[in-house]
């Protein structure tokens, strides 16, 4: 009975194995994209300024929440996400992508790599003389995907959209305010 019990185990442990590293193969084969664009009337200059000044996320983002870190490629950025009506998800993520006054990206994921992995970016596209198109976009991947399609159908393009709003008025309100105060 003990060597039969111990074959039982190793059977059960091997099939594990060949289980989860299926999953995991399989992961990587489910992508979901989900975008946003805005267009801003407001410098790429001003745009970044709010985009990239996480202390005052408080205080208009309703996606974002909070953000801490350094900003450079390479560091890491602690982002509590949190869409009207859901619980916070708070994510240790590596910046990617840094390019002053265009793009800002980072990498995060959920539990483990290969589980849920997301990689967040915004794009600045200058469109005119105070006009840009901010455009945030998350490329998810990882075995969960196809677990969690409603989810990131509904609550992800809400806080986009939520949050570019929120930015769009923060931006041009102030950029109104500058132009107003120098008499243009």
């Amino acid at each position: 009975m003990k060597k039969g019990w111990k074959r039982f185990l190793l059977l059960l442990s091997l099939g594990m194995v060949v289980v989860v590293g299926g999953l995991y193969l399989l992961g990587l084969t489910f992508h979901q994209e989900i975008h946003d664009d805005i267009m801003i009337h407001a410098s790429d200059e001003r745009v970044w300024q709010i985009l990239t000044d996480y202390s005052h996320y408080p205080d208009w983002n309703p996606y974002i929440r909070r953000a801490s870190g350094e900003l450079k490629s390479g560091a890491q950025l602690d982002v509590r996400l949190q869409p009207s009506g859901t619980a916070p998800t708070d994510l240790q993520t590596t910046i990617v992508t840094l390019e002053s006054k265009r793009k800002f990206c980072w990498l995060g994921h959920i539990l483990i790599p290969g589980l849920l992995d997301g990689q967040h970016c915004f794009t600045i596209t200058p469109l005119g003389a105070n006009t840009v198109r901010l455009t945030q976009s998350e490329a998810f991947s990882g075995m969960l995907i196809p677990f969690l399609t409603d989810s990131l159908e509904r609550e992800t393009p809400r806080g986009f959209t939520d949050m570019n709003q929120a930015l769009k008025r923060r931006a041009e309100q102030t950029s109104h305010n500058i132009l107003y105060a120098v008499g243009q």
